[in-house]
């Protein structure tokens, strides 16, 4: 029914370790970041550089994934600068169950509620914006852009491919095909950091 905004600090490189602390780590509130300097900031959710991924999907993903598998139209989203944590909070290190991101959890998920609901279609669509344009990844052709309206509230791509996922693996084999198309670019922080937003 609204938006809810939970922010996570990820563990400082060794960049970062030599520098001034700017969060007060004697001060974890889970709903209020306290900074270094007493400036403090209210968030739904807090998670310091301790919480694990699984942590992540537990507390902030899995009750919007309820809601989503009860018909309701809900959205994940990381936002942050280049090199703040992004990919590694959406995707992680697929190898290893205990770094896995949000989407193979998410994919995990659906698959075990599909296992207690057969009659549960899964279909994926891959969609990075670039330039204002968005690209089909799973059907990626660098001179057709589908094109996206908003209709009041709803927004809405058209001519984008869509795939059936029958399963867990499938679905991972699709998000990993439309990721070798998504731009991504070299920066002073990310040697490849994603040049666009995927949804």
């Amino acid at each position: 029914n609204r938006i809810f905004v939970n922010l996570r600090v990820r563990p400082r490189n060794e960049r970062e370790k030599k520098s001034e602390l700017l969060v007060n780590y004697d001060l974890q509130d889970p709903k209020v970041l306290n900074l270094s300097t007493g400036k403090t900031y209210g968030f739904d959710a807090v998670y310091y550089d301790s919480v694990t991924q699984k942590g992540i999907f537990n507390n902030s993903v899995k009750p919007v994934m309820k809601n989503i598998m009860s018909g309701y139209q809900s959205a994940i989203l990381c936002y942050g600068q280049t090199g703040s944590g992004k990919t590694h909070t959406m995707r992680g290190k697929d190898h290893d169950p205990d770094l896995q991101g949000i989407i193979p959890r998410v994919a995990r998920y659906i698959y075990e509620e599909k296992a207690m609901n057969p009659s549960v279609e899964v279909k994926i669509a891959y969609v990075q914006l670039y330039l204002g344009k968005p690209r089909d990844l799973l059907n990626f052709r660098e001179d057709v852009h589908p094109e996206f309206r908003i209709i009041e509230d709803e927004l809405e791509f058209v001519g984008v491919t869509w795939e059936t996922a029958e399963n867990y693996t499938k679905f991972m084999k699709l998000a990993d095909g439309a990721d070798t198309h998504k731009v991504v670019r070299a920066t002073a922080m990310n040697p490849e950091s994603s040049r666009g937003h995927s949804a």
